[in-house]
């Protein structure tokens, strides 16, 4: 599993899981997740910003044989969510549901 490693001291990978999430989908979601209305300002795209981004685990899987197996947005942020309770900082980012 590790022989490419064995060939070379660094290598540089994306352990996505090939799939975007338009940011109105990750609000919902961490909303749904946490309980709580997230305090939000819609502003529009800053120069720079690109439209669409989505990681490509193609060589985690090449030379690890890796496949994602926490991939779904839904247990994404719930973990953010719970690594956030457990430091204290959760509902700083919060305000209670109406």
């Amino acid at each position: 599993m590790f022989d490419a490693f064995q060939r070379t001291s660094v290598a540089v990978l994306n352990l996505a899981n090939s799939r975007g999430y338009s940011v109105k989908e990750v609000i919902a979601t961490a909303e749904n997740v946490c309980g709580s209305t997230i305090r939000l300002k819609m502003v529009t795209r800053r120069q720079g910003d690109p439209p669409i981004l989505v990681g490509d685990a193609r060589k985690a899987r090449a030379l690890l044989g890796w496949e994602p197996g926490r991939s779904a947005l839904e247990i994404q942020v719930r973990d953010a969510w719970n690594w956030l309770k457990q430091c204290g900082t959760a509902n700083s980012a919060t305000t209670s549901a109406p």
